[in-house]
């Protein structure tokens, strides 16, 4: 009996080891920084006639998931969220960066992922906005309000371009 319940704890533990799970904020950062789950990557895509002309479903779930993961050219929206969510010590303003960087984050994910013809946001915005948030990081005292500044502010020209 013993065994079967230590074998149990070692499955939970290991269940939430693989989804990142390592302590309480991190539970709001993983959320933050992780790609939507495919039925609403398939409902963004179905939703967007011009784009299914030119991209099959699996090209765009791919994109998406280069958008978080990253590749040879960027370390992806995922790492870049957690440096910026890193530099906010206060767990209030934590919790305001990691919901502003998971609507940001599909704001634009599920924008640029779309085929270069049909998409409004390109990987030139993408540029321009990590340095923008980048810099408001860097002079971000830690209390996460200049972060959250630049984020709103960027998210409110991602949401224009729609």
């Amino acid at each position: 009996m013993t065994t079967t319940r230590r074998n149990g704890t070692w499955a939970a533990l290991a269940t939430l080891l693989s989804l990142g799970v390592t302590a309480p904020h991190a539970v709001a950062a993983g959320a933050a920084l992780a790609a939507p789950a495919d039925a609403e990557l398939l409902t963004a895509y179905r939703a967007d006639g011009p784009n299914q002309k030119v991209q099959t479903w699996d090209q765009y779930r791919s994109w998406v998931d280069t958008f978080y993961k990253g590749n040879f050219m960027s370390a992806g929206w995922s790492r870049f969220g957690e440096a910026t969510l890193s530099a906010v010590k206060v767990p209030e303003a934590r919790q305001a960066v990691a919901a502003e960087l998971a609507e940001l984050g599909r704001i634009i994910g599920l924008e640029w992922a779309k085929d270069a013809s049909v998409r409004k946001i390109d990987t030139s915005d993408l540029r321009r906005w990590n340095d923008q948030i980048a810099a408001a990081r860097k002079a971000d005292d830690g209390s996460g309000k200049a972060t959250l500044e630049a984020l709103r502010a960027v998210r409110k020209v991602a949401e224009n371009r729609r």
